[in-house]
């Protein structure tokens, strides 16, 4: 695609309780003319972005392909994609019938910011979900993930985070390989309140880290537990929010524990993938 050109994605503009993964990627294969591993490839990156051309009329092309096997998609410049501000961590939280007063800061001890927010501000909100693991990298592993040896796999994500959406197809293998030192493997838990008072307007982003939160918003229903402290925090969210767009891991919560599969992501690149398409449909 020429350099300045507009680039054009086709979002898939509704929500299931099942992703239609198989279904999908059969659809898209047949649309596209590719292999059906290269197009399910695509929608593990990016789940509901389904295909980023520099041609409109592909794109128009694709949603007139889709609408007629009963998907719905909209065509959408990539420039106009809602992006994600900086997530505001939440230290300590207090929920009320009347709304939330959330105190954010950077570490365990930093509570200084507060904010008080209505429940009828949250007109349109997106709440997330989910657990996966991750590296800490530091020092040498860092270095060296910023070098020539960046793996395809965060090379995917950053083309994501730049572009809106990688193109389909399988990732080219990279020239230069380095191996990486091994940094330490984090499991950690998180929810994502995401809102935005309607299109255009400001969206505000906060985000809850299971095993750093102070829990003491449970009062006697605190357990030990920092895993089954989170389950409940996020059941009153869910209260308080009944109409809030859920991701997979936060629909989960609702039917099961948090050990079962839809709450656990294969890395945080596959969460926050569905996250950025479920933003769009806010």
């Amino acid at each position: 695609m020429a350099e300045g050109k507009e680039a054009y994605c086709v979002v898939l503009r509704k929500q299931a309780d099942f992703f239609p993964f198989q279904e999908l990627a059969a659809l898209l294969s047949e649309a596209l003319g590719v292999p059906v591993p290269d197009a399910a490839a695509g929608l593990r990156r990016n789940w509901g972005l389904l295909f980023r051309t520099g041609e409109i009329g592909r794109g128009e092309a694709l949603r007139e392909k889709l609408a007629a096997a009963g998907v719905g998609v909209a065509v959408v410049a990539a420039s106009r994609l809602r992006p994600l501000p900086p997530l505001k961590i939440i230290r300590k939280i207090s929920l009320s019938g009347e709304g939330m007063v959330a105190w954010t800061g950077h570490g365990a001890a930093d509570c200084a910011g507060q904010t008080e927010i209505p429940w009828r501000a949250f007109e349109s909100t997106l709440l997330c979900a989910g657990s996966y693991t991750e590296e800490e990298a530091t020092g040498e592993a860092e270095a060296a993930k910023s070098g020539p040896g960046l793996s395809d796999i965060v090379k995917a994500a950053a083309i994501t985070i730049a572009t809106g959406m990688p193109p389909l197809g399988k990732l080219k293998p990279s020239r230069e390989k380095t191996e990486a030192p091994a940094g330490r493997r984090k499991q950690g838990s998180y929810l994502d309140i995401i809102s935005a008072a309607g299109q255009g307007e400001k969206i505000s982003a906060f985000r809850i880290c299971g095993e750093s939160f102070d829990y003491s918003c449970l009062g006697k229903r605190k357990e030990y537990s920092s895993v089954l402290n989170f389950r409940k925090l996020a059941a009153d969210l869910l209260s308080y929010l009944p109409r809030a767009i859920k991701n997979r891991g936060a629909m989960a919560l609702e039917k099961g524990p948090l050990s079962g599969a839809g709450f656990r992501y294969n890395g945080k690149e596959e969460y926050e993938a569905e996250r950025f398409w479920l933003l769009q449909l806010l």
